[in-house]
């Protein structure tokens, strides 16, 4: 501890009590004042310094960002011609394929009038076209439907396919089951490839068995 000798009488008593407390207390008096030990310290290389807090320098974030302002305007500028510049492409590219859906959706129906579904895939519905006209492409349809068609009988062996036919990309299954969970299954095994879509077309109760017809098409078409 380091005091003058005014505070070394006036708080003698409280020296006493720390020394019982803390036996490594020492009191050094300073009889020429604080300066000296500061000034002990300040040489030694292990100052206080006193400009802290409220008094602590401040750094002017405005200057320090004032010879970029013109820079950064033109950043932002640039960003805001570039949002723009996407979304107008944005909007003109959607009205253009909004122009090219309602296009392809008249044609088909002077090609399919019966068909009145909404359009969403216009690829798998020009292949569809194509295999209804007997294009190339059926064999490719055919055989990998019937492949995930037998994987879903394998797994539900209780079913058993009557007939199948193919026309114009939609294969045609009959089959019987013992219940309805059963036709469920193989549906939901077919449709589980995303290739394709199974829907139950009829079910009717023949004796203790089910007879059903299942339509298989590629998604989409």
């Amino acid at each position: 501890m380091y005091c003058n000798a005014a505070d070394e009488e006036r708080l003698a008593h409280d020296w006493i009590a720390l020394r019982h407390e803390m036996s490594s207390v020492d009191i050094n008096l300073l009889p020429d004042g604080v300066l000296p030990r500061l000034a002990v310290t300040v040489a030694s290389g292990r100052g206080i310094n006193m400009l802290q807090g409220r008094y602590g320098a401040k750094t002017e974030m405005s200057a320090m960002f004032r010879p970029w302002r013109l820079a950064a305007a033109l950043l932002l500028a640039l960003g805001l011609v570039g949002v723009a510049g996407k979304g107008a492409d944005y909007y003109l590219l959607s009205q253009e394929e909004t122009a090219l859906k309602a296009q392809f959706s008249e044609i088909y129906r002077e090609i399919r009038p019966q068909d009145n579904r909404e359009i969403l895939d216009p690829v798998a519905t020009v292949n569809s076209i194509r295999r209804g006209t007997g294009g190339p492409s059926a064999a490719q349809v055919f055989l990998p439907s019937l492949q995930q068609l037998s994987i879903a009988i394998a797994q539900n062996d209780s079913a058993s396919i009557e007939a199948i036919s193919y026309r114009a990309g939609v294969i045609d299954v009959r089959l019987t089951a013992p219940d309805v969970a059963t036709l469920d299954s193989i549906q939901k095994i077919v449709s589980s490839s995303g290739r394709f879509t199974a829907s139950i077309q009829s079910t009717d109760q023949v004796g203790e068995k089910v007879s059903s017809r299942i339509q298989i098409r590629e998604a989409g078409a």
